[in-house]
Formats: structure tokens, C-alpha cells, sequence
């Protein structure tokens, strides 16, 4: 621990990044053992797991009082399945998360909302979404065209945001990048704003 745990000073949000763990030169947790299992749960339990690594791949929002359990896109599996043409759906289930971790608790109807965007999430989801579920374009074309929007909208006031959203064509707008390590991060961002990552 000594070695490798400390506390995380620039944290904004405490209970999911109180701590951080380094890897080790080989990129592995140092805490994994031979077979990759992790040292820390086979000694206590999964009580004696950081809330990433107990919950990893989920993470949970409260959007408009209603939790939503997603996937990060870290985990490839998730990546995979979101990005890749499998079904894509959102699922209604009766329970909230183990422990105290809600990444963000999302108003869209609140008076005092500071990123205007939230207000359209739904909006937002239901573009983002038909776009993923279309077995018409290839991947690549996928996360062109999810650029291309992004950068659209991007930096946009709330009334060419309505019409932006009301009228958008991503077929129109179509685009295929090579994907590099700053695109794919600036889409994952985008994806975790609208809460697209893995629902």
C-alpha cells in the first residue's frame, strides 16, 4: 500500500476518487497475483475493495431522481458491445448501487443548470443512440459522424442547440476518421456527458 496507494488531492468528487493506485512498470494492478486475482479481496473480502474495483465496469448516475446503471467504456467488452452494432438498449431495473458512488446527479429541468446541454440530454440520447444501433455505417463512420456532431454542437446557446437537435442528419454529415489516442478520448468524453456509454 505504502508503495503504490496515496490520496487523491485534486479529487472533486471524494467518494469515487478519494484514492488512487499506481500500476506497476508492466501496467498491471500491483495487487493482482499470478493468476490476476486480486490479493486484497481474497485477504478481505469484497469489503476490502475500493469502490472502483468492486463496481468496475459500472458506474452510476441519478438522472432526474431515477439511478442509471452504465458501462464504462475502459472495459473493452462494453466498448465492444457499444460501439460494435450489438443491441443497444436501456433496461428499468429495482435497484440502486451498493455503495455510495453516484458519479452525477443530473437536474435537466433545474432553474439554476450551469451546462445548458443537460437540459437536452434526452434529446441528446435519443440522436446518439439511433446512430449506434444502425447496422448501416461501419464503425469507423460510427465515431466519424460522432465527432462531426460533437464539434457541431459543440460550445452552442440553447436555441441553435434546440434546432441543432431537432434537425440534425448525421447521414448528411458523414465522416470517417483514423482514430487516434486525442479522438478517441475527446468521443468517450462525449459519450459519458450523454450517458451513452454502455447503458
Amino acid at each position: 500500500m505504502d508503495d503504490y496507494a496515496y490520496i487523491n488531492d485534486n479529487t472533486s468528487i471524494p467518494n469515487i476518487n478519494y484514492g488512487i493506485i499506481s500500476l506497476t512498470e508492466d501496467y498491471r494492478c500491483p495487487f493482482l497475483d499470478r493468476d490476476n486475482l486480486c490479493t486484497l479481496q481474497k485477504k478481505s473480502g469484497e469489503g476490502g475493495l475500493s469502490n472502483v474495483c468492486a463496481l468496475y465496469p459500472r458506474y452510476y448516475n441519478l438522472v432526474d431522481g431515477v439511478y442509471e446503471e452504465s458501462l464504462s467504456l475502459a472495459c473493452i467488452e462494453a466498448a465492444e458491445t457499444l460501439l460494435l452494432g450489438e443491441t443497444l438498449e436501456t433496461i428499468k431495473v429495482n435497484r440502486g448501487p451498493k455503495r455510495d458512488v453516484i458519479f452525477q446527479n443530473i437536474k435537466t429541468q433545474a432553474q439554476d443548470a450551469t451546462y445548458s446541454a443537460m437540459c437536452h440530454l434526452y434529446d441528446f440520447r435519443k440522436l446518439v443512440f439511433e446512430l449506434l444501433k444502425s447496422e448501416k455505417h461501419t464503425f469507423d463512420e460510427k465515431l466519424g459522424m460522432l465527432m462531426n456532431f460533437h464539434e457541431h454542437v459543440e460550445g452552442m446557446d440553447d436555441d441553435r442547440l434546440k434546432t441543432a437537435l431537432a434537425s440534425y442528419d448525421f447521414t448528411c454529415n458523414k465522416m470517417t476518421i483514423g482514430i487516434d489516442e486525442t479522438l478517441h478520448g475527446k468521443l468517450i468524453d462525449f459519450l459519458k456527458i450523454v450517458g451513452a456509454s454502455g447503458h
